[in-house]
């Protein structure tokens, strides 16, 4: 039970960070030029830290908040994904030639998220499997 919590920790500080890095990278694009679903989309960078912090306090109790988890990470990897495939067909001169170097270090970061991303994806699918085992047992 205890890597569980320390997983948790390291996951909320991992989401508390990609926040920070997500928010703060954005300052030189104007709202006009981000698309709709940015605000739609943006309680899912949120969410995974409420889990983490329950699942924390709590991991028998709150085990169902695994999944969620595991939703919004299959999510964010899968934006990743949309994310460059709207850049390759993007033909708005101001998204590519004014933010330049924006899209070089969001990429960068995009990258390190989708790998941290999808290991913390893995971890807690057997996370989810081993308290169900041992919920089982008792």
């Amino acid at each position: 039970m205890r890597k569980v919590q320390v997983l948790c920790i390291l996951s909320s500080l991992y989401e508390i960070a990609k926040l920070i890095v997500i928010i703060f990278s954005n300052y030189t694009v104007h709202t006009v030029a981000l698309p709709y679903s940015w605000y739609s989309a943006s309680p899912l960078l949120i969410l995974p830290l409420f889990f983490c912090l329950f699942i924390f306090y709590k991991p028998l109790v709150y085990k169902t908040y695994i999944f969620p988890y595991i939703l919004t990470k299959i999510m964010a990897l899968m934006s990743s994904f949309f994310f460059i495939y709207h850049l390759t067909i993007s033909k708005s001169p101001e998204l590519m030639q004014e933010n330049f170097r924006f899209l070089q270090q969001f990429i960068l970061f995009l990258l390190l998220f989708f790998i941290i991303d999808a290991i913390l994806l893995v971890c807690f699918i057997l996370v989810d499997k081993k308290l169900k085992v041992e919920v089982k047992n008792e």
